[in-house]
């Protein structure tokens, strides 16, 4: 089955003003993201909490809400669909966007080069060079004619690296079943406050 994914990691202190500030709001329901409508929200044990939509992309008022966000706390977007095997993952920190990494595989990872931009931290820059050196092996690997493309997991490593979440793994496992499902609220209606009354287990106010 092919998917498109985004998701953005965060600080679960920052709840309250980015999912008011993309209009989203709990449904009351929860389960794995796999079988939301679009939205759905994890919140980890490591502090850290996972925004997730079947969208292929953010828009440029998204990516602006990241930037404005960031100011209070580092985090980021990242992206992956298997049909063209193509990934990416932005960095926002102190206010707006400091580096990216973005893979285009669709004509298979052999020669293929990643496009970067911005100073990448060694935690992104390790996770880089452990996929080149599995590419490399998996590139002079003659015994398979199916290749491996591990530069296309990249974004999803170093999501895992620092929050202990990837989208893939915790799925297949059952992390995910707690989820907390959400919906977009129309433009025009205003958003209540009170994100941080919410319980986050259930989807409802508590």
């Amino acid at each position: 089955m092919s998917f498109n994914l985004s998701w953005i990691a965060f600080q679960t202190t920052q709840h309250a003003p980015l999912l008011e500030a993309m209009r989203l709001e709990p449904t009351g329901e929860t389960g794995n993201w796999g079988d939301a409508d679009d939205w759905s929200l994890l919140e980890l044990d490591s502090g850290w909490s996972i925004l997730i939509s079947k969208e292929e992309l953010f828009d440029n008022v998204e990516e602006a809400i990241f930037a404005r966000r960031s100011a209070e706390g580092a985090l980021h977007w990242g992206y992956a669909g298997d049909v063209a095997m193509a990934s990416c993952l932005f960095w926002y920190e102190g206010g707006r966007k400091q580096w990216s990494f973005e893979w285009d595989g669709s004509e298979g990872a052999a020669g293929a080069v990643p496009h970067l931009t911005g100073l990448l931290p060694d935690f992104a820059q390790k996770v880089l060079e452990e996929c080149r050196r599995d590419q490399d092996i998996e590139d002079a690997d003659t015994s398979e004619t199916f290749k491996v493309d591990h530069m296309f997991d990249i974004p999803a490593r170093i999501t895992e690296h620092l929050t202990g979440y990837r989208y893939d793994t915790c799925l297949e496992d059952g992390r995910d079943d707690r989820c907390v499902y959400l919906r977009r609220l129309p433009a025009q209606r205003p958003v209540k406050s009170g994100w941080a009354k919410l319980n986050w287990s259930s989807g409802r106010k508590g």
